[in-house]
């Protein structure tokens, strides 16, 4: 079938067809915008990313990573989903999340993984502790003390970390709970024991 598109006569070309005209203008605008989006999908511009924290991100490296990439990549929808190392790097083989920032590495992923940055072990203490007025508290100053940690997020990494450093074996001074960091932080404040983060 022959569609005429434009038509001459003595006063020059007219149009025909402008139906025509129109939705192939609709077309190619649309597969601009098409070829636009998926370009910056793919760059990771925008869409949703996917990101498991197995470690606090109120404060330290992560949270200034947050923070920039929220600021360069505002289009992006961020979703962040909580969880133990291991839980973690399952939701990263199964393509669940994106990215995990985990507080060790994997031996599983250690061709796939990076290590970013370290960060100090931060301790909490209550107003009334001795060790309170101290600006640094040395790994063997906590030997004795009953120390409350958390079972999410680095909690583990943490007791592996202090056995590691002070030899800390007595399981009665470790006071773990499953809630999350912010909460024990209460507790602290209590005067019931002290904290590591």
């Amino acid at each position: 079938m022959a569609v005429t598109l434009f038509e001459r006569t003595n006063g020059g070309t007219r149009p025909q067809g402008q139906e025509f005209l129109d939705a192939a203008k609709r077309i190619v605008d649309q597969t601009e915008a098409m070829t636009v989006r998926l370009t910056t999908r793919w760059r990771g511009e925008c869409g949703r990313l996917t990101i498991g924290v197995h470690a606090s991100f109120a404060a330290g490296n992560l949270r200034a990573t947050l923070i920039d990439h929220r600021r360069r990549f505002p289009d992006v929808d961020v979703r962040f989903v909580d969880g133990s190392s291991d839980h973690l790097i399952s939701d990263l083989t199964n393509s669940a999340i994106d990215v995990a920032f985990v507080a060790e590495p994997n031996a599983s992923w250690s061709d796939r993984s990076l290590l970013l940055w370290s960060e100090r072990v931060v301790v909490a203490l209550p107003q009334s502790h001795p060790l309170a007025a101290r600006e640094v508290v040395h790994w063997s100053e906590l030997r004795d003390e009953a120390l409350l940690l958390t079972q999410h997020g680095p909690g583990p990494e943490l007791v592996k970390l202090l056995i590691s450093k002070v030899g800390y074996s007595d399981p009665c001074r470790l006071l773990h709970h499953e809630v999350a960091l912010d909460r024990l932080l209460t507790s602290v404040g209590a005067g019931w024991a002290i904290l590591l983060a």
